[in-house]
């Protein structure tokens, strides 16, 4: 019989820049998934969190701590193995994207009633699991990835319709991630991430195009883009996270999580909205979160268990209009088996939800 997951909610104040740790009170829970959590996202703006699993995606109300009706459920199309909220300059409701482990490409769009409809579905080439998705706001294009060795470009229309730009195949190279990376000759790069050889191909794009490749070497869990800051960090499941410098891909720090199990696993990692913080999970049951700076652990958030907690992100969410400045970055955390590693729809799994202060 599958376990139904359940979430735990916390919140902290925003502290100074002066001091060094943060405290964590549990706010709420929620009640929702049943069997494997694999991936969640949050909006821009916080209030909405989008999670999937092998049930397939769920929404929920940060605002209130409460569940979203769905448009369906996972159906012939898989468990929901990737997440993506769009915003389009021309568009003012919400747009989530997702992607299956049976190769289908989702869309569902905000209603004026709040809820969510249906608008694109897509069934790309095989039947691979989709790995990755990333969104560039200027172009309002799309990036796809899956495990049958294919990174693809799309335009998205105003409708939400899909025109393919590229679609090209990296042989021998399975990608775990894809994201927009520095500009050069006024186009932005496109980074293709490998799961199992640590390589990173530089893809031109406007056709897709391998222009170069970075070799960072071991396993690469998740990977995170923060282009304001012209940074990402990277999931090294052995040891920790790793951030790289998007202009020349070198790497400018290093951030140690401890291991207790012989056989590690990939970990979503993220950077809090300023950038300033990382977060990640590990496999006893602590989410860390660093010091981009200084490399320091400034929290560890608890899960009640010493068990793998895989699958984190980060949203801002605004108290109020007239608190508008006042941000908190909050760090979504859940125990998850991930893709690539096979799951167990019985085992029960936990998700944490914290609001750490921002620094």
């Amino acid at each position: 019989m599958s376990s139904t997951a359940r979430f735990l909610v916390f919140h902290t104040e925003k502290l100074s820049f002066m001091q060094s740790k943060n405290q964590h009170t549990l706010l709420g829970k929620l009640t929702g998934h049943t069997g494997a959590v694999i991936c969640m996202t949050t909006n821009e703006d916080g209030k909405l969190l989008a999670s999937g699993g092998t049930d397939g995606t769920r929404l929920w109300s940060l605002e209130t701590l409460s569940p979203i009706p769905r448009v369906t459920g996972a159906g012939d199309r898989g468990a929901t193995t990737c997440a993506l909220w769009v915003r389009r300059e021309d568009e003012a409701t919400e747009i989530l994207f997702y992607g299956t482990e049976n190769g289908w490409l989702v869309c569902w769009k905000q209603t004026a009633s709040r809820g969510f409809q249906e608008i694109n579905v897509v069934r790309l080439v095989n039947k691979a699991e989709i790995t990755g998705l990333s969104f560039d706001t200027a172009t309002n294009r799309l990036l796809v990835c899956h495990r049958d060795l294919v990174v693809q470009a799309w335009a998205v229309e105003r409708s939400l319709q899909l025109q393919n730009i590229f679609s090209v195949t990296i042989p021998s190279f399975t990608p775990k991630a894809v994201a927009w990376g520095d500009f050069k000759n006024n186009e932005r790069e496109i980074l293709a991430f490998g799961l199992y050889d640590g390589q990173i191909h530089v893809l031109r794009s406007t056709d897709g195009q391998v222009t170069g490749t970075k070799q960072v070497g071991g396993l690469i869990g998740d990977v995170d883009v923060h282009s304001r800051k012209g940074l990402f960090c990277i999931d090294d499941p052995h040891q920790g996270i790793a951030i790289y410098r998007l202009d020349d891909h070198q790497r400018v720090k290093t951030m140690e999580v401890k291991r207790t199990r012989e056989h590690p696993r990939p970990r979503q990692v993220c950077f809090s909205p300023d950038g300033g913080s990382v977060v990640i999970g590990s496999d006893h049951g602590v989410v860390y979160v660093f010091d981009r700076w200084t490399g320091e652990t400034i929290g560890q958030l608890q899960m009640g268990a010493p068990d793998w907690v895989q699958t984190v992100a980060v949203g801002v969410v605004c108290r109020s209009r007239a608190q508008i400045s006042d941000q908190d970055a909050r760090p979504l955390t859940s125990t998850a088996i991930p893709p690539f590693l096979g799951r167990d729809a019985g085992k029960q799994m936990e998700r944490t939800t914290y609001t750490c202060g921002r620094r």
